[in-house]
């Protein structure tokens, strides 16, 4: 799905770009300890974006910069401080680096305040300095935003993938996704990694990786938003693309690898896949052709 989505994301910011936009990429971080859990940590970051993106002083923002709209994604890692919840925006502006500079300043004084505490949350804050970092693009010139794009040059589909691949990336720093997490949890099967994997999985469902502005997608080449399901239908494939069946009690040796089965899947190829389930003593059925389901 997060091909999907960076495939719109690309789409949406050329077109921002080709109306004569300048776009400036918003990083906000929160401080954060081993004792926070992942649901106020998470908690924090949604009360500070709602806070950057709310009242008057956001009003007023839009007008001094002429802000035709926003895309953001939360990336989730967690390492030896704990869960650390941050927030990758990307923002169409008109104006100077100079001025993408002043509006993260005014952005990150409404994120601090946002952090605070409130009647049923813990309190975070954010370190001046540390806790926003702008990068900017100025008339073609990608500037800061070049250590995000992919190898095949100046179109934006590097950026779309950093701000829509979080939670599958490698992260950096010691840190580990969720996706990593997974992984070494089947790999070794920790108390630690399944306590830590367990959270994650009570607490991500129902949050949106990524969230537009309203109206934003849509003004700039994207019209509808497909729904997960869409995408996974498509991203999943036909009958003609399935490898092989595995009846129910041979699913049962190998569904505590499932997260090494997909990688197998993926990096060896279909050859690959047989070979592996082989070497696990896992019973597969030629897969059906279409055909043969048609009739």
């Amino acid at each position: 799905m997060s091909a999907s989505r960076a495939e719109d994301l690309s789409t949406v910011l050329n077109n921002v770009r080709a109306a004569g936009y300048d776009l400036a990429m918003v990083t906000l971080t929160v401080r954060h300890s081993a004792q926070d859990s992942l649901r106020d940590v998470w908690s924090a970051v949604s009360r500070g974006w709602g806070r950057v993106t709310s009242g008057k002083a956001w009003l007023d923002d839009k007008r001094r910069f002429e802000i035709p709209g926003w895309v953001k994604a939360v990336e989730v890692t967690h390492g030896k401080n704990g869960w650390h919840v941050h927030l990758h925006s990307v923002i169409a502006y008109r104006g100077t680096p100079a001025d993408a500079t002043a509006l993260g300043q005014r952005i990150f004084g409404r994120w601090q305040a946002g952090l605070k505490a409130t009647k049923k949350h813990k309190g975070f804050t954010a370190l001046p300095g540390y806790g926003v970092d702008v990068s900017v693009s100025e008339q073609g010139d990608l500037g800061n935003l070049g250590r995000y794009l992919s190898k095949q040059g100046a179109d934006l589909s590097g950026v779309s993938r950093e701000v829509t691949q979080g939670a599958q990336k490698v992260a950096r720093g010691g840190n580990r996704t969720p996706f990593q997490i997974a992984r070494d949890l089947v790999a070794h099967g920790t108390a630690v990694d399944r306590a830590i994997f367990a959270e994650w999985q009570d607490v991500a469902p129902g949050h949106r990786q990524v969230s537009w502005a309203k109206g934003f997608r849509e003004q700039f080449g994207v019209e509808v938003e497909a729904t997960d399901e869409e995408i996974a239908a498509e991203e999943t494939g036909t009958v003609d693309d399935t490898v092989c069946v595995l009846p129910a009690e041979e699913w049962q040796k190998v569904k505590h690898r499932s997260w090494e089965l997909l990688d197998v899947a993926e990096t060896r190829g279909s050859a690959g896949l047989l070979k592996w389930l082989d070497s696990w003593g896992v019973g597969w059925r030629p897969a059906p052709k279409r055909a043969e389901i048609s009739r």
